[in-house]
């Protein structure tokens, strides 16, 4: 007998839940939840449609910029040097430029909008070797500045209301505070400017290539290398013994008068040992008043030598 009503109550139990599962599927679809732009929702999170989870990042213009880098060769450097630079885009201007015999770089800043034509008019100035494309997407970055730059202007809003109303020592705090914000604010413009910019004008490197063959120099060409050479060292030597001079005088002076004292001290000491004889030394004043005077028995070592010859004789 119970295994005949548990029996019934499994089978009254798979016919209730197969109940609930066509009343499910016959009646309208289970609310899902919606994720507002933002993180935010509505109340209990629960009311919305599917069509509220798909992100539109289709409407935000991608912030790309473009480098271009061609390797031209041509036949006259020179030429096609000042016709490329005669014949760029309008709107375009030359960032930076090398130009020597054989090779020539010239930096472009082209609107990007006509980036691609110029690049691909490039080999009516001779022949394109290489071209390189690459491209750097900077909308995320842009996007990072732009967010940080509207923090800092309602932060900026909300200190300048406080500060109607602050004491002495809360308006120092707000003050400084504020003077980082615009700081801040003055580098966060000018790198989403740069960014623009970059989307805006391509980058285009252009490098002329053409085979230089000097000429022979002739023997008089030589003559006047040489003597313009030895002129030039001549010149250089000359230039350099100035300077030394220059850089000398100073200390050739600091020593003229150094030694203008000294002498004039000495001068001046002598004069007064000649204006007053007691005050010399007294050796030398002895030898003055006593001069030695030679002994008339005294003869030279040479005329000693032969007196004692003469005596032995």
């Amino acid at each position: 007998m119970k295994k005949i009503l548990c029996l019934l109550l499994v089978v009254v139990l798979m016919f209730s839940l197969i109940a609930c599962g066509a009343e499910v599927g016959d009646g309208e679809p289970v609310p899902r939840p919606s994720i507002a732009p933002g993180g935010g929702g509505t109340e209990g999170g629960i009311e919305g449609s599917d069509s509220d989870l798909d992100v539109e990042y289709g409407e935000t213009e991608r912030l790309i910029a473009y480098k271009f880098n061609v390797y031209l060769e041509v036949e006259d450097l020179e030429t096609a040097y000042k016709d490329l630079k005669n014949n760029l885009p309008t709107g375009s201007w030359i960032e930076n430029e090398d130009y020597d015999r054989e090779n020539a770089t010239i930096v472009l800043r082209v609107p990007t909008s006509r980036s691609e034509s110029f690049v691909d008019g490039l080999g009516s100035y001779g022949e394109i070797v290489s071209k390189r494309i690459t491209s750097e997407d900077f909308t995320s970055s842009y996007t990072n500045v732009n967010s940080t730059i509207e923090i800092l202007e309602i932060e900026k809003g909300r200190l300048i209301e406080l500060l109607k109303s602050a004491t002495v020592t809360e308006s120092i705090t707000i003050n400084k505070r504020l003077a980082e914000i615009e700081i801040s604010l003055k580098q966060l413009t000018n790198a989403s400017q740069d960014y623009v910019s970059l989307h805006e004008y391509s980058i285009v490197t252009v490098h002329l290539n053409s085979e230089y063959i000097p000429e022979n120099p002739s023997y008089f060409s030589k003559f006047g290398a040489a003597i313009t050479s030895g002129f030039g060292f001549f010149v250089t030597f000359f230039a350099l013994l100035i300077q030394i001079i220059l850089f000398l005088i100073p200390f050739l002076c600091v020593a003229g008068v150094v030694l203008a004292v000294v002498i004039k001290v000495k001068m001046i000491k002598r004069k007064k040992e000649m204006q007053n004889p007691n005050s010399q030394n007294p050796t030398i004043k002895k030898e003055i008043n006593n001069p030695k005077t030679p002994s008339p028995t005294t003869k030279p070592k040479s005329d000693n030598k032969y007196w004692e010859e003469d005596n032995k004789k």
